[in-house]
This record gives C-alpha cells, sequence and structure tokens, in this order.
C-alpha cells in the first residue's frame, strides 16, 4: 500500500473510532443555571477551534517537514 493511501486510511480510522466514542459515551449531566443553547454553542466553538489549531500545527509542521526534505546535505 503507498503512502498517501496508508496515511489516509490511517486518518479515516482515527474519525471513525473519535465518532464511535463520541456516539457510545453517555451524555454529560446538565449542569443548569444557563441556557443550554449556551452551552451547546460553546461546545461546538471549542470542537471548531480544536480543528483549526490541529489543521494548522499540522499544516505548518507539515510544511517545515517537506521544506527540510528538499535541502540538499552539504
Amino acid at each position: 500500500m503507498s503512502p498517501p493511501v496508508r496515511q489516509a486510511a490511517v486518518g479515516a480510522e482515527l474519525v471513525v473510532a473519535v465518532a464511535g466514542l463520541f456516539v457510545g459515551l453517555p451524555a454529560a449531566a446538565d449542569p443548569g443555571g444557563f441556557p443550554t443553547g449556551l452551552l451547546w454553542n460553546f461546545r461546538l466553538w471549542s470542537l471548531g477551534t480544536q480543528a483549526v489549531l490541529w489543521t494548522a500545527l499540522g499544516a505548518v509542521l507539515g510544511a517545515l517537514r517537506e521544506r527540510a526534505n528538499r535541502k540538499q546535505p552539504l
């Protein structure tokens, strides 16, 4: 199996594992005291923030790795 296909398969397996945990874990207790819509929006924004953080980190580190691989040894 070629490396890009293998990497895509590992990424897909990770997504399936996280989705399985998300579906399989019990619901969190309602903390109360504020609107549930506010809590849901906070969770969505937190998930989005994590997605942006890890995507940016992966892109930057991937670009640095590609740059390091292009340099010729002295």
